[in-house]
């Protein structure tokens, strides 16, 4: 056995995370948190967000984010969001899709608390690379709902699975025994742990919304981006309905 082959392999370990960061190849990026605040049933809500995962010059990650949640019952939501991301860089490019339900609580005039459960599935693809992944999700939050103004905090634990990576042409950075390296770093599941809040502003039907979100990787790891600052719409589709149709009735 030649006596370099181990010193050979430890030193494509440790040359990924540069390649990586100077190709700013990431496996993992935190959408922003369905934060609903739903209090009774039939409420529908839908926001829509633009984000930055990372502000580094030459580095940046922007997206686009939409996202859909609606009371069946008086105590169960159901949601859905979706998301698009591009490195303009690196070429990259990122989507993700979840679906997830959970049950609400209202404690008093204001104050909501909630917690939702779901499976999402995601791509990541850099010119020549895809690496796509599923994830499930646990979200409890809870949050301060008026006319004018919401804040909520909430945590999202996640587990995070990657498949294995595909190079559908020659890549210029990565040799055969660097690809089993990489392949090996990613194609493990982990645990991260997401906290964020939001602020929204606004009137009862339409309000700005603020968001912040980090992503700790609590297992092997992984290149990935840590923090979601999104700004955007979240709309109250039911308060202008409803009003409508009470004094429709009403006029009846």
């Amino acid at each position: 056995m030649n006596p370099l082959r181990p010193a050979i392999r430890y030193a494509l370990l440790l040359t990924i995370p540069v390649l990586l960061g100077a190709c700013s190849q990431y496996y993992y990026m935190p959408n922003m948190h369905q934060v609903p605040l739903l209090r009774e049933k039939g409420e529908t809500r839908i926001a829509g967000s633009a984000s930055a995962e990372s502000l580094e010059p030459y580095n940046e990650v922007n997206g686009t984010e939409l996202q859909f949640s609606s009371a069946v019952t008086d105590k169960t939501g159901v949601m859905l969001n979706g998301a698009a991301y591009t490195s303009p860089h690196s070429e990259g490019r990122g989507r993700f899709i979840e679906a997830g339900a959970g049950r609400y609580l209202v404690l008093g005039r204001h104050w909501t608390a909630e917690g939702y459960a779901g499976i999402g599935r995601g791509e990541v693809s850099y010119s020549g690379e895809r690496t796509a992944l599923w994830r499930l999700f646990a979200q409890p939050s809870i949050g301060y709902a008026s006319r004018n103004f919401d804040f909520a905090i909430t945590t999202r634990l996640c587990y995070v699975d990657h498949d294995k990576t595909q190079i559908t042409v020659g890549h210029p950075n990565l040799s055969d025994e660097a690809y089993s390296a990489l392949q090996n770093e990613i194609a493990h599941g982990r645990m991260l742990l997401e906290p964020g809040f939001l602020l929204r502003t606004g009137t009862r039907a339409v309000k700005l919304q603020l968001q912040y979100a980090y992503s700790a990787n609590l297992g092997r790891r992984l290149s990935m981006l840590k923090e979601n600052i999104s700004i955007g719409l979240h709309l109250n589709i039911n308060n202008s309905f409803q009003k409508r149709h009470r004094v429709a009735k009403e006029r009846f």
